[in-house]
């Protein structure tokens, strides 16, 4: 690690252990930008001090603090409003990722989300949008994964029939019956138990490293959830859900990322099974800086994690292009609810590309930039997520 990711990484760990951050900083401008680029900034302010961070720098970071306060209060109002509505309507819901981890972090606010997600049973899916809609939320865009909300303060919020999306056939055990791991907790809203949400969020990272780009984030979850919620888990369940879904290497190597950023250990017996020697550490930290938040750091190119992620299903470049021109017609008439039949998608697809170069122009030629990058980057990235297990 250079000077500026180790200083975050143990700014992280004063703030999680309650304590003051003293070491130096050598780049306070940088040391901000990688904070807040990986989803940490506003969580971090409590350690600092003027001490060993520039005024104008620590101001930054207690604006972030604040916003993440702020959002927090609103969030948790949504989550309420949501779950009256589909309690009202007898919808049995569970909450998703970044609202159940709020509480294994030193304050709930410290866990930021851009939106909150939730799942419901496909056969209630049509009929949990439509108790929101009644509420004042409107309909923002549709997908095969999830139906996008906008609530009447501008919240927003994402509402899942399945937590399965074909990121790679092997992960696809895990999802035999979701809800069988469901526990109620309150009328109609339940959660999962831990065995169960821990390797989801394995899955999750696993995702993003398929997709745009994984930050420093979810490893903290991953590390800090293995830690608090240590005596919930039965080892048995835990290791035949992983082993089943395919999960268990990557999550090996994820708890040695939070044993050497984070000190944070809760399986010591299985600190010899990582795969993680001192060149891919240093690569995988390197791809979380850069990446960011699911990869929407300054300057990362999501399309090379794309495309080399995609050879490990043996799909070529040219095949990924065409697919993500030419979408399937599934993902297609998720969001164009009057495309009945395969013979119009001809049709979607014009209608599309007529979008993205007349309504979408600006970003349409940047993301066409992007796709030109060279094959030695996406190769480079490919090996890094074999070796990491993927």
């Amino acid at each position: 690690m250079n000077n500026t990711q180790h200083a975050i990484m143990m700014a992280i760990r004063a703030t999680i252990n309650r304590q003051p951050f003293t070491a130096a900083i050598d780049d306070p401008r940088r040391f901000y930008m990688l904070a807040r680029e990986g989803g940490v900034s506003g969580m971090m302010f409590e350690a600092l001090s003027e001490a060993t961070c520039e005024r104008d720098i620590l101001t930054r970071f207690k604006r972030d603090a604040l916003l993440y306060q702020m959002h927090h209060e609103k969030q948790m109002v949504l989550i309420k409003n949501v779950s009256a509505a589909f309690n009202a309507h007898k919808i049995n819901h569970i909450y998703l990722k970044g609202v159940s981890l709020k509480a294994i972090y030193p304050e709930p606010y410290m866990r930021s989300m851009g939106d909150v997600d939730v799942l419901v049973k496909p056969e209630t899916h049509e009929r949990a949008i439509d108790a929101l809609v009644e509420k004042g939320f409107s309909v923002t865009g549709r997908s095969r994964a999830h139906t996008n909300l906008k609530s009447p303060e501008g919240l927003l919020l994402e509402v899942h029939p399945e937590l399965y999306s074909s990121i790679h056939p092997k992960h696809e055990p895990l999802f035999k019956n979701t809800w069988s791991h469901a526990i109620p907790t309150d009328t109609h809203r339940y959660v999962f138990n831990a065995e169960f949400e821990l390797a989801y969020l394995v899955y999750h990272a696993i995702k993003h490293f398929y997709g745009t780009g994984v930050g420093l984030r979810s490893v903290l979850d991953i590390a800090l959830y293995t830690v608090k919620k240590r005596d919930a888990f039965n080892d048995d369940a835990l290791f035949s859900l992983m082993d089943q879904s395919a999960l268990t290497q990557v999550f090996d190597n994820l708890l040695e990322l939070g044993r050497r950023y984070f000190d944070l250990d809760a399986f010591p017996a299985r600190a010899d099974k990582h795969t993680v020697d001192a060149a891919l550490f240093q690569r995988m930290t390197d791809y979380l800086f850069d990446s960011g938040v699911h990869g929407k750091a300054e300057g990362h190119n999501p399309f090379i994690g794309r495309v080399g992620a995609a050879r490990l299903r043996d799909e070529g470049r040219l095949r990924f292009i065409l697919r993500t021109l030419f979408m399937p017609y599934e993902d297609m008439r998720a969001t164009r609810p009057w495309l009945k039949t395969r013979l119009l998608l001809p049709v979607a697809w014009l209608m599309r590309f007529a979008s993205l170069l007349f309504k979408r122009t600006r970003r349409t030629l940047r993301k066409t930039r992007q796709l030109l990058f060279k094959k030695e980057k996406a190769d480079e990235l490919e090996t890094m997520l074999r070796d990491f297990g993927l």
